[in-house]
């Protein structure tokens, strides 16, 4: 993987990129983005801000390491095998994109705005392409497919991590979902008659089984597996 780290002579010899990096992805993963400044990171390293900059040109460029590691960090399933397994990759696919960004909020949030300067996403989304190119998909069909699929994910993280604004981890998904029904049974019944009728399948919009059911019906519906 290369990474664009505006990289000069005269690094010093104690001091790597995975080590900046994993500095860096700490701070990011405790305190959030914005808590990551050179002078931080060198801090915490015990080093000089010049040190970091023998690395990396600016924050930016060490914010897309950051994001660049939280993203290859996640576990993606094995490549499909079969004709008929496209649709069954991509959503399995999905899922462990989206069970490992919960997992770490940091990088939902710092994905949502660095995901175009991360090698790994444009090589996941290259990967994606492939497998729809090389069972008779369009390359239209399958960049217009890619996106849906890249904002349905990245959406519907972005939502569950909003209903806990904090750097842990997503709770527990019953502890959401009965959240989610306190909310909607305290609504008016007079107001919100077919939402309180609703209350149960609203509250689980963010269950794994809505997720699933979403998914497979873009998948489905934006590109033809049977070729």
């Amino acid at each position: 993987m290369t990474l664009d780290t505006g990289h000069h002579r005269g690094r010093p010899r104690s001091l790597t990129v995975d080590a900046v990096v994993d500095a860096a992805t700490t701070i990011v993963e405790n305190q959030g983005s914005a808590a990551l400044t050179i002078r931080r990171c060198a801090q915490t390293l015990g080093v000089a801000p010049n040190a970091i900059y023998t690395y990396f040109r600016n924050k930016d460029a060490l914010l897309d390491a950051v994001a660049d590691r939280l993203l290859s960090a996640i576990e993606l399933p094995a490549e499909p095998t079969g004709d008929d397994a496209l649709t069954d990759w991509l959503i399995d696919l999905g899922t462990a994109l989206r069970i490992g960004l919960l997992a770490q909020p940091a990088a939902t949030t710092l994905l949502s705005t660095r995901a175009q300067q991360a090698n790994s996403s444009w090589e996941l989304g290259e990967r994606i392409l492939r497998h729809m190119a090389h069972r008779g998909i369009t390359d239209d069909d399958a960049v217009r497919a890619l996106y849906l699929f890249i904002v349905y994910v990245v959406g519907s993280v972005m939502l569950e991590s909003a209903e806990w604004p904090t750097s842990d981890p997503v709770p527990a998904i019953e502890t959401r979902i009965t959240s989610r029904r306190q909310i909607v049974d305290a609504l008016s019944p007079e107001e919100f008659p077919i939402t309180r009728r609703q209350g149960k399948l609203i509250a689980n919009w963010i269950s794994d089984e809505q997720f699933v059911w979403g998914l497979r019906r873009i998948i489905t519906a934006t590109i033809r597996t049977e070729h």
